[in-house]
């Protein structure tokens, strides 16, 4: 997320997003369990179809443009995609946690390279959630690893952040990254159900339990906005928590059911540069945009 934190909207901390619309990818292409959802600098959104093993790319109006990857493990192919990302030179990586690998495409969904592949030397199992640093490093959730990565363009280890277990600073299955403004690391710590923040260098911080008027249910995708806010996807209770940047809760949008603008298993989290966010609901099978109307037609 680093590399969109640039966004001129809310304008107030304490201001909450409006549900917008939702995509679902239409009858011929409909999505499936996404997962993750990203953002290129023209706008066009990448969306893990985490069911169909695939990729869908749809213009911001919501038009499907194209598709790429199909089920397997050969060069090329996609199986269970679980994190999306844009690199600053516009090429989508992909994570698939049972090939144990991240995959860089083109923009056009044309393979280039596995940036790292199952066979590895810096202990990387089972890649998960991805982030983006304003220096253009990778971030890396390793779900099975129990563990946080960093990785140069090139896919070579720089630093690693977090170890297995429960304890101050540990991991268990982390299920979400993001960067905040300062080049803090925010980690979703779903087995812990915390959020543990980080230095740029890996050092701890601090870390959060819950929001202020309770914990959370299942902590899984993160994202950062242009306030500093920090978005928290709990996914068994179907809403978004938002904290300021010491991890105080500030509100929630969302609540759990089936009608519009509602949520059964939020996991994916992302924000553009005019402050929109992009929600990937697995258990709704579509992605909700929330934003803020008044001054959305005017941010572009």
């Amino acid at each position: 997320m680093g590399a969109e934190l640039t966004s001129l909207h809310p304008v107030e901390v304490s201001q909450s997003p409006q549900f917008l619309y939702s995509l679902h990818g239409g009858r011929d292409a409909r999505l499936r369990e996404p997962m993750a959802v990203t953002v290129d600098q023209a706008g066009n959104l990448y969306i893990a179809d985490t069911g169909n093993d695939s990729v869908k790319v749809f213009r911001r109006d919501g038009k499907l443009l194209f598709s790429f990857g199909k089920s397997g493990s050969a060069a090329g192919e996609i199986d269970y995609p679980y994190g999306i990302a844009v690199t600053p030179e516009g090429n989508i990586l992909v994570s698939e946690p049972p090939n144990g690998r991240i995959t860089e495409f083109d923009s056009r969904g044309r393979f280039r390279r596995i940036l790292v592949g199952r066979t590895n030397d810096m202990g990387l199992i089972r890649p998960g959630p991805l982030a983006i640093t304003p220096q253009g490093e990778i971030v890396v959730a390793d779900l099975w690893g129990h563990q946080v990565l960093v990785l140069n363009a090139d896919g070579e280890l720089l630093r690693r952040i977090g170890s297995p277990g429960n304890g101050t600073g540990q991991l268990k299955y982390p299920q979400g990254v993001a960067v905040d403004g300062e080049g803090r690391i925010w980690v979703a710590d779903g087995g812990n159900n915390r959020v543990q923040v980080f230095d740029a260098e890996g050092r701890f911080l601090f870390k959060v339990e819950g929001p202020s008027e309770g914990s959370f249910a299942l902590v899984r995708g993160l994202a950062v906005d242009a306030l500093g806010r920090v978005l928290v996807a709990d996914a068994i209770a179907g809403r978004i928590w938002v904290l300021d940047d010491r991890g105080q809760g500030l509100f929630s949008f969302g609540d759990p059911g089936q009608g519009e603008g509602q949520m059964i298993h939020p996991i994916g989290l992302f924000i553009d540069r005019s402050g929109r966010i992009y929600v990937a609901d697995r258990g709704r099978d579509e992605v909700q945009v929330w934003g803020y109307p008044e001054s959305d037609a005017g941010s572009q």
